[in-house]
């Protein structure tokens, strides 16, 4: 995984190159480190969705677990966009962890668990 410093030292040596100042290196990677940590962060969601697809009924990712901090609702969409994009029929199931995370399950076992929570009053 790539962290943001891998894309600050090309450019500082570009500036040290063209005989520019440090600070103009860092006044330039200032714009560009929320993209590079949005960048960094999706590499990371799709990464661990790329390795835990296939094996698992559910998917589960904290934002502890990410490399830059995002908003639970952030990285919802996100992990939306990934599975969609990998083709996967899971679908969003519950936030976890007391809003630090994210569960998507299987559409199927999201239906049957739905038929099960909404007969259980008929059992008493």
């Amino acid at each position: 995984m790539h962290k943001s410093i891998d894309y600050y030292l090309p450019l500082l040596k570009y500036c040290n190159d063209n005989k520019l100042p440090n600070d103009i290196s860092r006044y330039i990677f200032n714009f560009l480190k929320t993209d590079i940590h949005k960048d960094l962060n999706n590499e990371f969601i799709n990464f661990k969705i790329k390795t835990n697809l296939c094996y698992d009924n559910e998917f589960i990712l904290h934002i502890h677990d990410l490399p830059y901090k995002i908003n639970i609702d952030t990285l919802k969409n996100n992990v939306s966009f990934f599975l969609k994009q990998n083709n996967c029929k899971k679908k969003f199931s519950h936030y976890c962890c007391n809003l630090k995370g994210v569960t998507f399950k299987e559409k199927n076992k999201l239906d049957s668990m739905t038929i099960k929570n909404k007969n259980w009053y008929r059992i008493i």
